[in-house]
């Protein structure tokens, strides 16, 4: 009787090994969910979207289960969205044949490494530019600057003359950043009337100099062309810092300037030069329109968006002229720079 027991007991216990062994669990985990990227994503998918589409319901699994293992099988023919979905990786997320995925590279404008603030970022503009309709009359793309003047009042002012705007600024970019983002699909499904680039200020990097700088800003100006050769494009010069100990910044931002200027042809490109309006005399920013040294004020946005309504006026045939004249701003006389101030070192600008 002892005899049969033990021998029933044995059973029972090669039957649960089995089964934890077909499940994957032996070591007691859950087995591995598999989110296959190629299944949640459509052959009219931007890259853009097939990411936040993968990236969607990989959150949404972490959210029901932050413990819960995932393997995410990369797409089959999307280099670019597998480099980033890599950003993913971590103790409960690994995907599958990531030997054969190029590893991210933030100088080809990558960027998800910033996980998920960007994302939700990328996907509230998918989302706008869904409601946005067929055409649009202003797109602005930039970094920070332009991220965040629609948490301004005077965004809701120019919503609410009518005017169909989209923002794609992107806090931190740099303009290969941007570039990969008009590449890769926030330029797609629209006809844009105009669009303003202003790009370069965080392109301050130890890797990053004046012609590194100028040659993302200008592959990103040419796949705006191409993805939206009806609208004019208003390439803006980047604008001064506040503070007298950013000499060196701006120095370089200046020769940046300088050299994408030859970009403009005047007609399709244009050029977009609001510097005199936020300078002082010695060439450095004004507190009152740049408060922090880089980012703009109320007041700072409102003066933007007065310099901009000639424009949009001209080729949308919509006014947003926000009395530039009640408001007591002048531009400054002088050039925007202090040249001996911000050139005494002969290396400034490298």
């Amino acid at each position: 009787m002892k005899t049969a027991r033990h021998a029933m007991l044995l059973a029972a216990a090669a039957v649960l090994a089995g089964a934890f062994a077909a499940s994957g669990a032996g070591d007691g985990e859950k087995p591995a969910l598999t989110v296959v990227a190629d299944s949640l994503s459509g052959p009219s998918d931007t890259t853009i979207a097939a990411i936040c589409k993968v990236v969607g319901e990989v959150r949404k699994i972490q959210r029901s289960d932050p413990k819960a293992k995932i393997e995410l099988v990369p797409f089959a023919n999307n280099e670019v969205a597998n480099r980033e979905l890599l950003f993913l990786r971590d103790k409960n997320l690994s995907v599958r044949g990531k030997e054969k995925v190029r590893e991210p590279d933030h100088e080809a404008g990558s960027h998800l490494w910033r996980k998920w603030w960007w994302f939700e970022r990328l996907v509230e503009r998918q989302g706008m530019i869904r409601d946005a309709g067929k055409e649009v009359d202003l797109v602005m793309m930039g970094d920070s600057i332009t991220h965040h003047i629609d948490r301004q009042k005077t965004w809701q002012d120019l919503k609410g003359r009518g005017i169909n705007v989209l923002n794609l600024g992107y806090g931190g970019d740099h303009a290969e950043t941007l570039a990969w983002r008009a590449k890769n699909g926030e330029l797609d499904g629209y006809r844009a009337k105009v669009v303003t680039i202003m790009i370069g200020t965080n392109n301050q990097g130890r890797n990053d100099t004046v012609e590194t700088t100028v040659k993302a800003i200008s592959e990103a100006v040419s796949v705006v062309r191409q993805k939206q050769p009806q609208a004019k494009i208003l390439l803006h010069a980047i604008l001064p810092r506040s503070s007298v100990e950013q000499g060196r910044l701006r120095a370089r931002s200046l020769e940046v300037s300088r050299r994408i200027r030859s970009l403009c042809d005047g007609e399709n490109v244009i050029w977009f030069d609001m510097r005199p309006l936020f300078a002082k005399e010695d060439g450095t920013g004004r507190f009152d329109l740049l408060p922090d040294g880089t980012h703009l004020s109320a007041s700072g946005a409102r003066t933007w968006l007065r310099a901009l309504a000639p424009y949009v006026l001209k080729y949308t045939g919509k006014n947003i002229d926000f009395d530039h004249e009640a408001s007591g701003l002048k531009p400054c006389d002088r050039k925007w720079i202090n040249f001996a101030a911000d050139f005494s070192d002969d290396k400034s600008a490298r």
